[in-house]
């Protein structure tokens, strides 16, 4: 028996040098893949393996580091209480992060929800999670079976699930083959951008020097442009199956 985890996130944007030029710049080390519905991000997630049955199973730590866990969460949360008392009378404008710092900013692409977030934030159409934890042979069941969920990210705060079956039916078919892991990814496109060829391309695109192409193809101004641009994925797919209003089969995931 094995087993994997891996999380998908389809973007409204037609190009995939523009989403694999955004996840370089923050470090995402993840898989672009063009289809019909929309340039996607393809990651998967190590899965821890344990000789024995230990109790980090279930928490999620390790047995030994549950007291210096619970003790650094009290401290911080006294902090926090404290710090509370001395801002009630803080009146001062505080200044948001400047766009060009969150463009820069590091991301844990382990964490699939904050991989989905930076890209949510460059559409008015956010994106789509999809997050598989599949096996093979499990239990008494041949093939591969599990769990597959799917989420819309909004401006980097999630929103409602989605009814991953009903939303996957309704795109691309290669878009299951992506989540479920059903063929190879090279298999599916043939030009799928690597992490290590995102990483050229933003090398390349520094080292050009030109002027006229001097804004960054990877910005968020930028990747809204090809959207509104080219159309195909955010005006026929993301009305229909991801946008505030018209989310098809919005409710509990199966």
């Amino acid at each position: 028996m094995s087993s994997r985890k891996r999380y998908v996130v389809l973007t409204p944007f037609a190009q995939t040098e523009v989403v694999a030029g955004v996840a370089a710049l923050h470090g995402i080390e993840a898989d672009v893949v063009a289809t019909q519905s929309g340039a996607v991000l393809v990651r998967d997630v190590p899965v821890p393996t344990f000789d024995d049955w230990d109790i980090s199973e279930l928490l999620g730590v390790a047995a030994s580091d549950s007291a210096e866990a619970l003790s650094s969460a009290a401290a911080e949360a006294s902090e926090k209480l404290a710090g509370a008392g001395a801002l009630q009378g803080d009146t001062g404008v505080r200044e948001e992060p400047s766009q060009q710092a969150d463009l820069d900013q590091q991301v844990d692409d382990t964490d699939p929800f904050a991989v989905a977030a930076v890209f949510s934030r460059l559409s008015p159409y956010g994106v789509v999670l999809f997050q598989a934890e599949l096996g093979d042979d499990v239990g008494g069941e041949d093939g591969v079976s599990g769990l597959v969920s799917a989420q819309r990210v909004i401006g980097g705060k999630a929103g409602e699930e989605l009814h991953a079956g009903l939303l996957l039916n309704s795109l691309d078919p290669e878009l299951e083959d992506l989540v479920l892991g059903l063929r190879p990814i090279d298999e599916i496109d043939p030009h799928v951008i690597h992490p290590e060829a995102a990483q050229a391309l933003v090398r390349g695109s520094s080292a050009a020097g030109d002027p006229a192409d001097s804004a960054d193809p990877a910005s968020p101004e930028s990747a809204a442009s090809d959207s509104r641009s080219s159309g195909a994925a955010a005006d026929s797919t993301f009305p229909d199956s991801a946008a505030p209003d018209s989310a098809p089969g919005a409710g509990g995931v199966q």
